[in-house]
């Protein structure tokens, strides 16, 4: 037995090293509360830095022409979200009746009916949209960041916040009507629910993702295709020993989630229409846009052999077109399916064809160029001063997703030697990694057997920017131990990639000309006839054969009182595309109100001829013919 002096001495030494342990313990947790405060205030700068950049732009924007009066599709999205939120479906004076409450959904109804929420919560008028487009990328910005951090560490997620917060075709994006910006954060909270499936994969967990998913396929359809990508994952998972019941119930969780999203427009599809739908009626018409003897890989703005085709309001002429054809009416779905034959038979008679139009469209999808739909992208962004000034292109982010992959790989050999409790958290990453990188091929190989546009390509950024922020990180951290070996491999496998992703290989050129004619346009619709003016003689200094600003200007000067200026512009318009029916009835109206009633006949037969359901001109045939018979007999004309 020990002394009781030794006794005294041992518990006072025991003390003595509790009291130790728990300076020790708690000077840890004051560390680490330090940390992730400090990991929260870095990301709140990031989100507020974001946030006044955007504020910045709406700024800049609500100045522009289009601001208040959208152009092509995003101007469809704003009438079908008015029609929703205050009842109002009087369609443009300038524009077909698209036949929207009686027909199954053409395009992808999510879009238009978030945007008529908006519009129901914020009033009319076009800021509030945009500031709720702007938090949703701010959003996107912060579910970004959880996803990283919890599966690639706090460093990766708050570079990803920043790629996120920063990057310039988002913050465009959000000032435009399109989807973009409310499908990302759909996408980004998707990957987080699957991600969870590293852990534990539950039936709750898999309707939770599948009501995302679903939701997101009523703003892109071909979201659907994820679905075969997660169930491939899902095998790989089962495969390398999760458990298999429980992935087997999360996958079913996720269909069942994505019936149950998708069914209300399906259900009001057949309502309507008494069709099968589950969603739209759009792939025939854009996959034949995209598979012709004429396609170019991007939006061409016409079916051939139907017609233009530049946004939703001209699909119902297609379709009456294509009954005409046939000699027989057609439900959507079949006008859908027959032009879908169409598309597969230029394939299948054309596969050297098809095959090089195909490499075209992977060239323009990777390539540096942001192609235009209904807008000039790039030249907005090189217009802007808020914009212009955030560097970065997709050529930069392309090189660093290829970097950021070959070093997930290389790193992902390390996993089998770390420590127990480490490996199973590399592995979680990898596997993660993999359902980014499925998601990335689901989505491309979505898009190219149509079309390619910048705004079909913004979505599955957020997806590079992920192993763009790895890469990042990985290659600061080589620098900082001073590895700098590693460091400059990397550095050069990065600049590797971006020297051919800079390459414009399928010499995709956008006409410069379009982007002052869309701006002379919107002048146009808001009554700014002089700046309509000045922009249309813009875009003819540049292309003089633009045929479309020639007319629009011609148009424009008839607008003005300006009678015999409109006549020769419209008329050299005409002589550049005799197949513009609204030209030739714009200039039949004009010869009609100058007492020229045989030259208004002809144009006027012109315009019935290249569209035989031209609203109006029928009666307005009638009335001229009606007219010359009275001038030929001595009337008053």
């Amino acid at each position: 037995m020990a002394p009781r002096g030794k006794r005294s001495g041992n518990r006072a030494k025991k003390r003595a090293r509790k009291r130790t342990a728990d300076r020790a313990s708690a000077s840890g947790r004051r560390s680490s509360l330090s940390s992730t405060a400090w990991v929260w205030i870095v990301l709140a700068a990031i989100l507020i830095l974001g946030g006044v950049t955007r504020g910045v732009y709406l700024n800049e924007i609500a100045h522009a022409p289009d601001f208040t009066n959208p152009l092509a599709d995003a101007r469809f999205n704003d009438y079908w979200a008015r029609g929703l939120a205050f009842g109002d479906w009087a369609f443009p004076d300038d524009l077909d009746d698209p036949q929207l409450r009686t027909t199954p959904y053409f395009r992808a109804p999510g879009y238009p009916y978030f945007l008529g929420f908006v519009y129901g919560v914020t009033g009319p008028g076009h800021v509030g949209p945009r500031v709720v487009q702007m938090i949703l990328g701010l959003a996107s910005a912060l579910l970004a960041f959880l996803l990283a951090r919890r599966w690639f560490g706090t460093g990766i997620g708050l570079v990803l916040a920043g790629l996120m917060s920063f990057y310039w075709i988002f913050i465009y994006f959000e000032g435009e009507f399109h989807a973009p910006p409310v499908l990302i954060p759909l996408l980004l909270l998707l990957t987080i629910l699957l991600a969870q499936w590293t852990e534990k994969a539950t039936l709750w967990s898999g309707l939770a993702a599948g009501v995302c998913l679903g939701v997101a396929a009523l703003l892109r359809q071909n979201v659907l295709l994820f679905l075969p990508a997660v169930a491939v994952w899902s095998v790989w998972l089962g495969r390398r020993g999760r458990r298999k019941r429980s992935l087997l119930l999360g996958f079913a969780g996720l269909v069942l989630g994505t019936i149950v999203a998708v069914m209300p427009a399906t259900v009001r599809n057949h309502v309507v229409a008494r069709e099968f739908v589950p969603i739209t009626t759009g792939a025939g018409a854009n996959l034949l846009m995209g598979n012709n003897e004429a396609a170019t890989g991007f939006v061409a703005g016409e079916v051939p052999g139907y017609g233009k085709f530049k946004t939703a309001y001209d699909y119902p002429g297609i379709v009456a077109r294509l009954e005409e054809r046939l000699g027989r009416e057609l439900t959507y779905s079949e006008a859908s399916s027959y032009l879908t034959d169409e598309a597969v038979g230029f394939i299948r008679e054309n596969p050297g064809k098809a095959l090089r139009l195909t490499g075209r469209k992977v060239l323009l999808f990777w390539g540096p160029w942001e192609v235009p739909h209904s807008k000039m992208v790039q030249e907005a962004r090189d217009a802007s001063g808020v914009l212009a000034r955030i560097p970065g292109n997709f050529p930069l982010v392309v090189a660093l997703f290829a970097a950021g992959v070959l070093l997930a790989f290389w790193d992902a050999r390390a996993r089998r030697a770390a420590a127990r409790a480490e490996r199973a958290s590399l592995e979680a990453r990898w596997e993660v990694s993999v359902l980014v990188l499925l998601f990335v091929l689901a989505w491309f190989v979505s898009i190219v057997p149509f079309f390619v546009t910048a705004r079909y390509r913004v979505p599955v950024i957020p997806f590079l920017l992920v192993f763009a922020a790895y890469a990042l990180v990985r290659i600061g951290e080589f620098a900082a131990a001073r590895d700098w070996r590693s460091a400059g491999v990397w550095v050069l496998v990065a600049v590797a990639v971006y020297v051919p992703a800079s390459i414009n290989f399928v010499q995709f050129e956008a006409d410069p000309a379009k982007w002052h004619y869309d701006r002379g346009f919107a002048h146009s619709r808001a009554g700014e006839l002089d700046r309509a003016v000045a922009e249309f003689e813009s875009a003819l200094r540049i292309n003089p054969e633009h045929w479309q600003a020639r007319a629009d200007l011609g148009v424009t000067f008839l607008m003005q009182g300006r009678t015999d200026q409109g006549i020769a512009h419209l008329a050299e318009a005409l002589r550049l595309n005799p197949d513009y029916a609204f030209g030739h009835h714009s200039l039949a109206l004009a010869y009609a109100n100058t007492g020229r009633f045989d030259e208004s006949i002809h144009h006027l037969n012109e315009t019935l001829r290249l569209d035989p359901g031209f609203r109006g001109a029928r009666e307005e045939l009638a009335m001229v013919i009606e007219a010359r018979d009275r001038q030929r007999a001595g009337g008053v004309p």
